[in-house]
Protein backbone atom coordinates (compact mmCIF):
# COMPACT_ATOMS: atom_id res chain seq x y z
CA UNK A 1 0.00 0.00 0.00
CA UNK A 2 1.27 3.49 -0.81
CA UNK A 3 2.13 5.67 2.15
CA UNK A 4 1.03 9.28 2.06
CA UNK A 5 2.99 11.63 4.27
CA UNK A 6 3.00 15.35 4.91
CA UNK A 7 4.71 17.87 7.14
CA UNK A 8 2.06 19.49 9.26
CA UNK A 9 3.12 22.84 10.72
CA UNK A 10 -0.36 24.04 11.62
CA UNK A 11 -3.07 22.35 13.62
CA UNK A 12 -5.19 19.88 11.69
CA UNK A 13 -8.95 20.10 12.01
CA UNK A 14 -11.62 17.63 11.06
CA UNK A 15 -15.00 18.87 9.91
CA UNK A 16 -18.32 17.14 9.39
CA UNK A 17 -20.40 18.71 6.64
CA UNK A 18 -23.75 18.01 5.06
CA UNK A 19 -23.98 17.06 1.39
CA UNK A 20 -24.48 20.11 -0.78
CA UNK A 21 -23.20 22.56 1.83
CA UNK A 22 -20.00 24.55 1.46
CA UNK A 23 -19.02 25.82 4.91
CA UNK A 24 -15.61 27.02 3.65
CA UNK A 25 -16.41 28.63 0.29
CA UNK A 26 -12.91 30.00 -0.34
CA UNK A 27 -10.93 27.03 0.97
CA UNK A 28 -9.43 24.12 -0.94
CA UNK A 29 -8.30 20.95 0.80
CA UNK A 30 -5.26 18.77 0.21
CA UNK A 31 -7.08 15.66 1.41
CA UNK A 32 -10.76 14.75 1.74
CA UNK A 33 -11.72 11.40 3.27
CA UNK A 34 -14.98 9.48 3.56
CA UNK A 35 -14.71 6.25 5.54
CA UNK A 36 -17.98 4.31 5.36
CA UNK A 37 -19.95 7.38 4.26
CA UNK A 38 -20.64 7.18 0.52
CA UNK A 39 -23.07 4.26 0.75
CA UNK A 40 -25.24 6.40 3.05
CA UNK A 41 -25.71 9.49 0.85
CA UNK A 42 -28.64 9.97 -1.50
CA UNK A 43 -26.60 10.93 -4.55
CA UNK A 44 -22.98 9.70 -4.55
CA UNK A 45 -22.35 11.17 -8.03
CA UNK A 46 -23.30 14.62 -6.79
CA UNK A 47 -21.12 14.20 -3.70
CA UNK A 48 -18.16 13.24 -5.88
CA UNK A 49 -18.74 16.30 -8.08
CA UNK A 50 -18.87 18.48 -4.94
CA UNK A 51 -15.63 17.00 -3.67
CA UNK A 52 -13.85 17.85 -6.94
CA UNK A 53 -14.55 21.52 -6.18
CA UNK A 54 -13.17 21.19 -2.63
CA UNK A 55 -9.80 19.70 -3.61
CA UNK A 56 -6.70 21.84 -4.02
CA UNK A 57 -4.60 21.20 -7.12
CA UNK A 58 -2.94 17.83 -6.60
CA UNK A 59 -5.39 17.08 -3.75
CA UNK A 60 -6.43 13.56 -2.86
CA UNK A 61 -9.77 11.99 -2.08
CA UNK A 62 -9.84 8.63 -0.26
CA UNK A 63 -12.95 6.65 0.55
CA UNK A 64 -13.91 3.25 1.93
CA UNK A 65 -17.17 1.51 1.01
CA UNK A 66 -18.51 -1.99 1.60
CA UNK A 67 -18.89 -4.03 -1.59
CA UNK A 68 -21.55 -6.60 -2.35
CA UNK A 69 -19.92 -8.68 -5.07
CA UNK A 70 -17.25 -11.36 -5.30
CA UNK A 71 -17.23 -14.58 -3.28
CA UNK A 72 -18.13 -12.77 -0.04
CA UNK A 73 -20.85 -10.62 -1.65
CA UNK A 74 -23.82 -12.71 -0.63
CA UNK A 75 -22.45 -13.08 2.90
CA UNK A 76 -21.84 -9.33 3.21
CA UNK A 77 -25.36 -8.61 1.91
CA UNK A 78 -26.87 -11.13 4.35
CA UNK A 79 -24.95 -9.77 7.35
CA UNK A 80 -25.55 -6.12 6.47
CA UNK A 81 -28.76 -5.17 8.24
CA UNK A 82 -28.05 -1.43 8.20
CA UNK A 83 -31.15 0.30 6.77
CA UNK A 84 -29.09 3.46 6.15
CA UNK A 85 -27.01 1.69 3.49
CA UNK A 86 -28.75 3.17 0.47
CA UNK A 87 -26.29 1.77 -2.09
CA UNK A 88 -25.31 -1.89 -1.93
CA UNK A 89 -23.03 -2.03 -4.96
CA UNK A 90 -20.04 -3.97 -6.22
CA UNK A 91 -16.49 -2.75 -6.61
CA UNK A 92 -16.89 -2.07 -10.37
CA UNK A 93 -19.73 0.35 -9.63
CA UNK A 94 -17.69 2.36 -7.10
CA UNK A 95 -14.55 2.38 -9.23
CA UNK A 96 -16.49 3.55 -12.31
CA UNK A 97 -18.28 6.24 -10.32
CA UNK A 98 -14.98 7.48 -8.90
CA UNK A 99 -13.35 7.42 -12.33
CA UNK A 100 -16.09 9.69 -13.74
CA UNK A 101 -15.18 12.49 -11.31
CA UNK A 102 -11.53 11.81 -10.46
CA UNK A 103 -8.41 10.04 -11.56
CA UNK A 104 -8.32 6.78 -9.58
CA UNK A 105 -4.75 6.39 -8.33
CA UNK A 106 -5.11 3.11 -6.47
CA UNK A 107 -7.55 0.81 -4.79
CA UNK A 108 -7.20 -1.88 -2.18
CA UNK A 109 -9.42 -4.49 -0.65
CA UNK A 110 -10.24 -4.04 3.03
CA UNK A 111 -10.80 -6.88 5.44
CA UNK A 112 -12.41 -5.70 8.67
CA UNK A 113 -12.59 -6.92 12.20
CA UNK A 114 -15.29 -5.50 14.47
CA UNK A 115 -13.86 -4.75 17.91
CA UNK A 116 -16.67 -5.03 20.43
CA UNK A 117 -19.52 -3.11 18.89
CA UNK A 118 -17.56 0.13 18.73
CA UNK A 119 -15.15 0.24 15.81
CA UNK A 120 -13.50 -1.70 13.00
CA UNK A 121 -9.87 -2.57 12.50
CA UNK A 122 -9.12 -2.33 8.77
CA UNK A 123 -6.60 -4.57 7.03
CA UNK A 124 -5.82 -3.35 3.50
CA UNK A 125 -4.67 -5.72 0.77
CA UNK A 126 -3.88 -5.32 -2.88
CA UNK A 127 -3.44 -9.03 -3.56
CA UNK A 128 -6.89 -10.04 -2.23
CA UNK A 129 -8.77 -6.91 -3.26
CA UNK A 130 -11.09 -8.79 -5.61
CA UNK A 131 -12.56 -10.82 -2.72
CA UNK A 132 -12.43 -8.33 0.18
CA UNK A 133 -15.78 -7.19 1.65
CA UNK A 134 -14.84 -3.50 1.37
CA UNK A 135 -12.54 -1.32 -0.75
CA UNK A 136 -10.35 1.73 -0.16
CA UNK A 137 -10.13 3.96 -3.23
CA UNK A 138 -7.59 6.79 -3.53
CA UNK A 139 -8.23 9.43 -6.20
CA UNK A 140 -6.77 12.72 -7.34
CA UNK A 141 -8.74 15.64 -8.65
CA UNK A 142 -6.45 16.43 -11.57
Amino acid sequence: MEALTADIDAAVSLERIEQGSRPFPDTKFDVVTAWDVIEHVDDPSRLFRDITTWLAPGGLFAFVVPVYDGPAGSIVRFLDRDPTHLHKEGRDHWLSLADEAFSVRSWHGIFRYLVGSRFYLHFPTRRLRSIAPAILVTCSGD
